[in-house]
């Protein structure tokens, strides 16, 4: 089975994410919440384009809005990742910036083909929700391990003039 023609791939995801959002909200902490709840913000725009401006990709040529939806959540998830005191943000970050970089080389590139363009630019959001959810479930287990610890590293003393 093609997994661009999987009807529900889109609602499994965004029940995936919902799910992990939720949980992050609970038991989570900045990050793992920030993180979470910017794939579901992602979820929502994006099946809100499609149900109210068009229903389907542009795959022949860049697509605009997913390259602008893109760049969205990476300009979102960079200063996570650079904050957070976690390692996984990056990951979910570098992930992003795959996806921005599917749509620059479907630019460059004419000779990729429709198939090998939606596959790098949604393929990321499937590791992704896997990260995710590696990191609210790592959050949790050391939390109850050893007790709560900074969400966010500190901002750098300035030096003295």
């Amino acid at each position: 089975m093609d997994i661009l023609e999987f009807q529900y791939r889109y609602v499994a995801q965004m029940a995936a994410f919902l799910a992990v959002a939720i949980w992050a909200l609970g038991k989570g902490d900045g990050p793992e919440k920030a993180t979470a709840w910017t794939f579901v913000g992602m979820g929502v725009a994006d099946r809100m384009y499609h149900d109210f401006i068009t229903p389907t990709s542009e795959l022949e040529s860049v697509d605009y809005w997913h390259f602008t939806l893109d760049i969205a959540v990476l300009a979102v998830l960079v200063p996570i990742a650079l904050r957070a005191n976690r390692i996984y943000p990056l990951l979910l970050a570098a992930f992003q910036l795959i996806a921005v970089n599917a749509h620059i080389a479907r630019d460059l590139f004419t000779e990729v083909s429709a198939f090998a363009y939606a596959l790098m630019y949604i393929l990321p959001s499937y590791a992704q929700l896997v990260i995710v959810t590696i990191g609210v479930w790592a959050h949790v287990r050391r939390t109850s391990r050893f007790g709560r610890y900074r969400a966010w590293r500190k901002a750098p003393e300035p030096e003295p003039a």
